[in-house]
């Protein structure tokens, strides 16, 4: 009986472990689609490709279901709201490579938010 109660409790505490674990993503510059749970965040990662820098970053495409935006100086974020189903969003980054010409990027986001 004690056993079966370890083995119950260890399997609840990584069952636990592994929700709580956050969704990183790296920089995408093109298309992108992820999943995540409602009310949770997703940090998107602003390093690109060795030798690239960003210049500036505009959304154009807003979500529906989420909220889109700036987590830290280093990092963007998605946040999902309330409601399950499927949300869309657009950002054009402009970026540079080894202090060359600027270029501009769009990078195209879905997300399925699940239950």
């Amino acid at each position: 009986m004690i056993r079966l109660f370890i083995i119950f409790v260890a399997t609840l505490a990584s069952a636990t472990i592994a929700q709580a674990a956050p969704c990183v993503l790296g920089n995408s510059l093109g298309y992108r689609e992820f999943s995540l749970p409602r009310n949770s965040v997703c940090v998107i990662k602003r390093h690109g490709v060795l030798g690239m820098s960003l210049v500036s970053m505009k959304i154009t495409v807003r979500p529906k279901l989420g909220r889109f935006g700036t987590a830290s100086i280093s990092d963007l974020a998605y946040r999902a709201g309330n409601v399950a189903g499927d949300d869309y969003f657009e950002y054009i980054s402009t970026q540079s490579f080894n202090g060359g010409a600027p270029h501009d990027y769009r990078t195209r986001n879905v997300v399925h938010i699940t239950p």
